[in-house]
């Protein structure tokens, strides 16, 4: 019979992957929703200026809760061996940027006062992004190697490792490639991020709910 505790984590668990796949759905309808704005340019955040702009704050949002439950389901959810302490520190760092994010949009919308020319506004959710990619890919790093301290976790670290590898990378190319493919380049980063943190989620809820 399950324990309380391990009840509590796989449901902190769901919770977070549920979290990060509304995010997932979001963004995508938010591309669907708006055919004008090019993907290889457009960063996803912009999104919040187009049709339904408001969904991209919610999406941002989503992710932000998806990883505080990560956050708290890895800290219940992990033997005091495999458990990271610095992990859990940029996993934090990481949710509090990604609530920032939705605070503060990159192109302001109607509901924000300065509207379009809120530079303040630009400027905190820029570092806010720059900073929630790199705490991202220092948890993910941390992360794999000290879950392969517990051997339930041991046959799923490569795939974590790798995952946070490509996230490195992808925030490297983010930040050295040319303008005008940001839009693809924070694509390809976000996927590493939200294939990482989902990969992690559920694997956390299927070792606590079996």
């Amino acid at each position: 019979m399950k324990s309380q505790r391990s009840i509590l984590v796989s449901r902190f668990a769901l919770g977070s992957f549920s979290s990060v796949l509304v995010f997932v759905i979001l963004v995508l309808v938010l591309h669907v929703l708006n055919p004008q704005m090019n993907p290889l340019s457009v960063p996803i955040s912009l999104y919040v200026a187009g049709h339904e702009g408001i969904l991209m704050t919610i999406a941002f949002i989503a992710r932000g809760l998806g990883e505080l439950l990560l956050v708290i389901g890895l800290a219940r959810g992990t033997t005091r061996e495999s458990r990271s302490w610095a992990g859990l520190v940029f996993l934090a760092i990481a949710t509090a940027c990604s609530f920032l994010v939705a605070i503060f949009p990159g192109i302001a919308g109607y509901f924000v006062p300065g509207g379009f020319q809120n530079t303040g506004f630009l400027l905190i959710h820029g570092l806010s992004a720059l900073l929630g990619f790199g705490s991202l890919a220092i948890a993910a790093l941390f992360w794999s190697q000290h879950l392969r301290k517990d051997p339930r976790w041991r046959p799923s670290t490569p795939v974590s490792l790798i995952l946070g590898l490509l996230i490195l990378l992808s925030l490297v190319g983010f930040l050295v490639l040319p303008q005008s493919v940001m839009g693809l380049t924070e694509r390809v980063l976000e996927v590493f991020i939200v294939g990482w943190l989902g990969f992690v989620a559920w694997k956390l809820f299927t070792l606590r709910s079996s």
